[in-house]
Parts: C-alpha cells; sequence; structure tokens
C-alpha cells in the first residue's frame, strides 16, 4: 500500500477502517454512505489525495456518526474525538406542545423543517447540548437534506434559547 499522501488523508483511512470494520461494511459502502458513491477511500488507499472541504466534510460524518460502543482511535488528535452525547431523558410533551406554538418568528412563519417532527424534536433536544457544526453534522447523518444548514439551527437555538433557559435550567426543568 503506498504512503498516505498527508495526515489528514491518513487520519481519514484510519477511521474509515475502523468505522467499515465495526460495522461490518466495504470501504466503497461507507465511502457511499458518507458521499454518495463508492471508490473515495480506495482512491486514498492507493495514494490519492481529495480536497481540504471533502476531508472536513468526511471528518464530520465520522465524528457526527461515531457509534457509541466503538472507542475512538487513540492516534486521531483529539480536536477530532466525538464529545459522548449526554443521555437526555425524554422531553416533557406539555413543553414540547408550548415549543411548537412559540412566537419565535416576528412574521409568524415558520422554516421549511418546522413540520419535520423529527428533525425539530432533534433540533430542541440537542439545544444547548452541542456544538452547531456537530449538530448540523450530526443532523445530516441522521436526515440528510431535510436538516437545516448551521445558519438556520443558529438562528433557532438563539430564537429558543431564553425559552430553553441554561443548559442546566435546561435539562432539570423541560426534560423531565
Amino acid at each position: 500500500m503506498p504512503r498516505p499522501a498527508s495526515e489528514t488523508v491518513r487520519t481519514l483511512l484510519v477511521l474509515a477502517e475502523r468505522y467499515a470494520a465495526h460495522e461490518r461494511r466495504s470501504l466503497d459502502a461507507v465511502s457511499g454512505m458518507i458521499l454518495g458513491k463508492g471508490g473515495f477511500f480506495r482512491g486514498l488507499t492507493l495514494g490519492g489525495d481529495c480536497k481540504t472541504a471533502t476531508a472536513e466534510r468526511v471528518i464530520q460524518w465520522f465524528v457526527a456518526s461515531w457509534p457509541d460502543d466503538l472507542d475512538w482511535p487513540q492516534d486521531i488528535t483529539t480536536t477530532h474525538r466525538p464529545q459522548r452525547a449526554l443521555a437526555l431523558p425524554p422531553l416533557n410533551p406539555e413543553f414540547l406542545s408550548a415549543v411548537s406554538h412559540a412566537s419565535f418568528w416576528k412574521s409568524g412563519r415558520r422554516p421549511k423543517w418546522w413540520g419535520d417532527l423529527e428533525v425539530r424534536e432533534f433540533l430542541i433536544r440537542h439545544c444547548n447540548q452541542m456544538s452547531i457544526p456537530r449538530a448540523a453534522a450530526k443532523g445530516r447523518a441522521l436526515f440528510g437534506d431535510r436538516c437545516p444548514k448551521k445558519s438556520a439551527i443558529h438562528e433557532f437555538w438563539s430564537r429558543i434559547s431564553p425559552t430553553l433557559g441554561t443548559p442546566d435550567e435546561g435539562s432539570k426543568e423541560h426534560r423531565k
């Protein structure tokens, strides 16, 4: 096997190989899951390289999708290591109803994704629990194009945060 073109390519290959082995999938299948086409990791193993934006997108996908029962590779820097999500209890149904009818938007129009209950619950549940880029990456991994972009997540979270309170208050009061 040729030497990887860069440390970033080595990181991508280590993550892909560990993930593929754990999920019992081929590298081409993992490539298809992430980028919509197989062959990406095969090209890297043959000495190929990729654009920085592609590498960042792939790493974000791994961080958002990394299985809880699989340890993050020790030789991959901690800047890429996923944080274990807090085990949050179910959201209080009365609170979800109140949020659904709250007037976060002055125009009264809600965003396109608002009607997608899975996406809405995901965004409410993870507000103040993870970073916006991580939420966007995890949302894309879970919901694909149904998940809003980072700017929309930021706007929604900035509007809903006063309702949720601080992370500790929100966890105690609304997640019963």
